[in-house]
């Protein structure tokens, strides 16, 4: 989310911060924090990661152009980097601000329309459904104004609801935002199309965020991110004893930046120098105020339904968990090329995190989580493994932890294993062990719980009719050579 709260703010200019100001923070930050992940990092070849989805899919930019990154192949479009079409021919920008973990995606483009004034293109926010780009238009201005309309969608749940702006250039350059949400289906009582959330038409402020439940999050009577706005959440139906619609949460100079699906938000309120950061539980009222640093301020992006908030301040990429602030760069396992991890844009559920930083260019990374793998089944636990690759029916991954460190040592469960051959029998052994091809193994049972039935073992005479077979095969084996002898 971090680009769309910050657009006065160039890019170079927060690197060139970021890195005067990492060097003397980043040697007095705590080292060892128990429970804590250590993390793989990736660079997936994005110039801009704004956020990821539950499948580890991430959507921001390649120079000025939208594109993705998928981890694996999915709905057609194959692993790694894929560029994604905008609504005219070069050279008309885009870039793509959110995911849903359908694959759908929302963000900008540049749309064939030109603004009077200023004669440069109008971007309007766009959903990409496979490779297919949809204009998802605007609201209209006021008649008085010779306003010209625009559009960016930064985010989009899984019931494809889709949260932004809706602006006007008022006169041509005058730049006014206003929180809007689009339904591709008619919902809430709305009809499908784009709606704006202020108290009237003409209220500005900016929608950054919607959880699962449609719930809305931003800044009211905001004009270009200047810092004069209050939080906001707009909820479809009442909830956490607020009322259908828009209620303020946050006092003059506050934003409301993220929500995850239990109605924690995670925002910021300026201060004299630096921004305060707070996280606000809708359901409770409690709010908690975000540890940072003595001198960089810091600004929030995201939060998960874990509650893990990742932003980044003036040492750079930064994590918080409760209210203790984590530097990411020291719990990367190796940073290998990569000199400074500057941002945290977004997270998943499964705590992988997307960011920006420089490893010889400035680029976008992933940062998936290492934990400790238990297969109880088979008795085998392995340190370093991200949650992705930790698979399997009764694999459990442990963030952040060591296989020693369990809270529950990672045993092999046991078993009665039967063989059902006619030699065969029951043991009681784990799963792994238990590896005959016959063999059938029951969890936690022992032999005595089983029927392990075999198969019936030859009688007497059955014995006494192959002893003789077996004799006959000699015999006839002994005179086949014998009478081959003395033929030659």
């Amino acid at each position: 989310m971090s680009m769309r709260r910050n657009s006065k703010i160039t890019t170079l200019a927060v690197y060139v911060f970021l890195a005067s100001t990492c060097g003397d923070a980043l040697a007095q930050a705590p080292q060892e924090m128990l429970g804590y992940p250590k993390y793989e990092i990736i660079s997936i070849g994005l110039s801009k990661a704004n956020d990821i989805n539950a499948n580890g899919e991430v959507v921001g930019s390649l120079g000025s152009l939208a594109a993705m990154w998928l981890p694996v192949a999915d709905g057609g479009r194959p692993d790694g980097l894929n560029m994604l079409p905008g609504l005219c021919e070069v050279p008309c920008g885009s870039e793509a601000l959110g995911i849903n973990s359908e694959g759908v995606v929302v963000g900008r483009a540049d749309s064939p329309v030109v603004n009077p004034v200023t004669g440069a293109r109008i971007q309007h926010a766009v959903v990409w459904i496979g490779d297919t780009v949809f204009d998802l238009g605007a609201a209209a201005g006021s008649a008085c104004c010779e306003d010209v309309p625009f559009s960016h969608a930064y985010r989009i749940n899984n019931s494809r609801q889709i949260v932004g702006i809706s602006g006007v250039f008022r006169w041509g350059y005058i730049f006014i935002p206003r929180p809007a949400i689009w339904l591709l289906d008619a919902g809430f009582g709305l009809e499908a199309g784009v709606h704006l959330l202020g108290r009237n038409p003409g209220q500005s402020g900016s929608g950054f965020d919607i959880n699962a439940l449609g719930q809305v999050i931003g800044a009211i009577d905001s004009y270009d991110f200047v810092p004069s706005g209050k939080a906001f959440i707009w909820l479809p139906e009442p909830a956490y004893g607020l009322p259908l619609g828009l209620t303020e949460i946050g006092g003059v100079g506050s934003r409301a930046i993220a929500i995850n699906d239990s109605g924690m938000i995670a925002g910021e309120t300026s201060t004299l120098y630096c921004s305060e950061l707070w996280v606000w539980n809708a359901a409770t009222k409690d709010t908690v105020v975000l540890e940072r640093p003595a001198g960089p301020c810091g600004t929030l992006a995201d939060l998960n339904n874990s509650g893990t908030v990742v932003g980044w301040t003036g040492i750079g990429a930064t994590m918080w968990r409760e209210e203790s602030l984590i530097y990411l760069e020291e719990r990367v396992q190796d940073l290998g090329d990569w000199h400074r991890l500057f941002t945290a844009n977004a997270i998943n559920e499964r705590g992988q995190i997307v960011g920006s930083g420089f490893n010889g260019d400035y680029e976008a990374f992933l940062l998936n989580p290492l934990g400790a793998c238990c297969d109880p089944v088979a008795g085998i636990c392995t340190n370093e493994v991200p949650s992705s690759r930790c698979v399997g029916g009764s694999a459990v991954w442990w963030e952040g932890r060591t296989c020693d460190g369990l809270p529950q040592a990672c045993h092999a469960v046991p078993g009665a294993c039967c063989d059902p051959d006619a030699f065969g029998s029951c043991t009681e052994t784990t799963w792994m062990a238990c590896d005959c091809p016959t063999c059938v193994w029951h969890k936690l049972q022992t032999c005595n719980d089983i029927e392990c039935s075999h198969g019936a073992i030859p009688t007497v005479s059955e014995w006494g009719l192959v002893v003789l077979t077996l004799l006959l095969l000699t015999g006839a084996k002994i005179y086949s050579g014998w009478r081959w002898s003395e033929a030659t």
